[in-house]
C-alpha cells in the first residue's frame, strides 16, 4: 500500500498523470483507516462509526 501511495505520489509531483489527485486521495485513505484499525480495533471503530 505504502509503495502504491509513493509512486501515486512522484507521478503527482511531476505532473505526468492529470487524474492522480483522486486515486491518491484513495489510497491515503486506505493507509489511514488501516491505521485506525490497527491502534483503536475493529469494535471501538465500529461503534464509534454507528453513534
Amino acid at each position: 500500500m505504502l509503495r502504491a501511495w509513493a509512486a501515486l505520489l512522484r507521478l503527482y509531483i511531476y505532473g505526468y498523470l492529470n487524474r492522480v489527485h483522486s486515486s491518491l486521495a484513495l489510497c491515503v485513505l486506505g493507509y489511514n483507516l488501516t491505521r485506525v484499525l490497527n491502534i483503536v480495533g475493529t469494535k471501538p471503530l465500529l461503534a464509534a462509526v454507528r453513534a
